[in-house]
């Protein structure tokens, strides 16, 4: 099932296999670019950060 969604606008120049992490954790990879559209498919959702202390 393919489904069509914008998940990100960006200015920067992207190459296929790049990748990004949305606000939500959620990781893509870029899978192709025609024009000025790239497609991604979801890699998975990233872990949250453990933050730790240096005191």
């Amino acid at each position: 099932m393919s489904r069509k969604k914008n998940i990100d606008c960006t200015a920067r120049i992207l190459s296929k296999g790049d990748e990004f992490i949305t606000a939500k954790n959620m990781r893509y990879q870029v899978t192709s670019i025609k024009g000025d559209y790239a497609h991604a498919r979801l890699v998975g959702e990233e872990a949250e950060a453990k933050l730790t202390s240096t005191a």
